[in-house]
């Protein structure tokens, strides 16, 4: 009698259970993909030489945000930096061009006034000169930062993060410029070796995926009460 009542019981409720099983199961492969692996950001660099040479970087990373500084840094791009005062941080020489960190603005004391200058990419497609050097200037997503040397206009390019991203794994391009990561030293500190920040989740997307798990869970706990309390001693 008991193994007939099992068995009705199973027959019973076996199918909503399943369906609402299939529908978590459905739930989790539904769920965007920043949820169960976070997509690392991306920010561009462009470099233009006093000879019209242009060097392309994307480099991605995972906090939130990083600096300007850190962005030339993760480029691996040769470096000398030296300070200046409240403005923080003067690139001296980029990818071999430029002036010790001993007399960082070497070439500015001439007529034309030669120097690396700092720029970021707009929305609208234009380059706004930084008044800040690169240690002060937060760096998100899809962001582009430009520097030129240059005594006057910067002759930076207008491009989307994916044509830089394109120029600069395309070695046989003579424009893409990739040159070897070079070794001098830089002044600001580089992220330790090996460290890997801690993917965040976006607090949308983490409220989301906790709903439906409780909305689920809710009906098949509520599924069981009802099977049991029904089910004859």
């Amino acid at each position: 009698m008991r193994s007939n009542s099992s068995f009705a019981y199973a027959r019973r409720w076996g199918q909503p259970l399943g369906c609402l099983l299939g529908t978590l199961l459905l739930a989790l492969l539904l769920l965007p993909s920043g949820v169960l692996a976070q997509q690392p950001h991306r920010a561009g660099l462009v470099i233009r030489h006093g000879d019209g040479r242009v060097v392309y970087r994307v480099v991605e990373f995972t906090e939130p945000e990083i600096t300007g500084a850190d962005l030339l840094l993760r480029a691996q791009v040769p470096l000398l930096t030296a300070g200046y005062g409240g403005m923080g941080q003067a690139v001296c020489s980029l990818d071999g061009e430029g002036c010790p960190s001993d007399n960082c603005f070497c070439k500015s004391y001439t007529n034309p006034s030669y120097f690396w200058r700092y720029y970021r990419l707009n929305v609208d497609g234009t380059w706004s000169s930084m008044a800040f050097g690169p240690d002060s200037r937060k760096i998100h997503d899809g962001d582009i930062d430009g520097w030129s040397w240059t005594a006057g206009e910067s002759g930076l390019p207008n491009m989307s993060i994916d044509q830089i991203a394109a120029k600069a794994v395309n070695s046989a391009s003579p424009e893409a410029g990739l040159s070897e990561p070079g070794t001098a030293p830089p002044t600001w500190s580089a992220p330790p070796a090996g460290a890997v920040p801690s993917p965040a989740w976006t607090g949308s997307t983490y409220l989301g995926f906790v709903l439906i798990l409780l909305l689920l869970a809710g009906a098949i706990g509520a599924v069981l009460i009802r099977g049991r309390s029904g089910r004859k001693p």
